[in-house]
């Protein structure tokens, strides 16, 4: 199951909340600085050799960094990324196995919006979607797609009740995406 970790960071994620983690010794990432982008801090993770950028906001704390996934914190919000080989597979094709792994974790989840979008013309997906994960209603929005062979998912998950915060914040994350494609 190539999307094991996406589905793996959902469950990890939902069930985390409030939970001081461990850094693991081998990171994700292979930058990560502070800069001030509209007057607020955040942290740049990049990934792919610095071709793939995403701001995380700041007070998310870094609960988990191990090899090919890292999952930042802030109260019963999360932010995970994950970052694995994607076997010559497309971004439709494994958008589609993440919903299919979601969708036998709670079989009522509600997808609200699913769009395909062009970030530095390659084709991503992104969704909006509300389930359960381990007894708690959670509110999702996710962007997955693949960037130089690699299949790169971005997270943000929070409780149902703040839907509309972390949807916005959702948006605002994948807003902040930046890539340097191959020439």
């Amino acid at each position: 199951m190539l999307n094991k970790k996406i589905f793996l960071s959902i469950v990890f994620i939902a069930s985390m909340a409030g939970c001081d983690g461990k850094k693991d010794e081998k990171p994700l990432t292979e930058n990560v600085s502070e800069t001030s982008i509209n007057s607020s801090a955040k942290k740049s993770i990049t990934l792919i050799d610095g071709k793939f950028a995403i701001d995380i906001p700041e007070g998310m704390e870094e609960a988990v960094n191990q090899e090919g996934i890292m999952v930042f914190m802030n109260g019963s919000n999360a932010i995970t990324l994950t970052e694995s080989d994607a076997q010559s597979r497309d971004a439709d094709s494994l958008f589609e196995e993440t919903k299919s792994n979601m969708k036998n974790q709670d079989p009522n989840i509600r997808i609200d919006n699913e769009e395909k979008v062009e970030i530095a013309g390659r084709v991503a997906r992104t969704m909006e979607a509300q389930m359960k994960s381990k007894g708690r209603d959670v509110y999702i929005s996710m962007i997955l797609g693949v960037f130089d062979g690699k299949l790169i998912s971005v997270m943000m998950m929070g409780d149902l009740s703040n839907k509309e915060a972390v949807r916005a914040d959702g948006k605002k994350l994948i807003s902040s995406i930046k890539y340097e494609k191959n020439n």
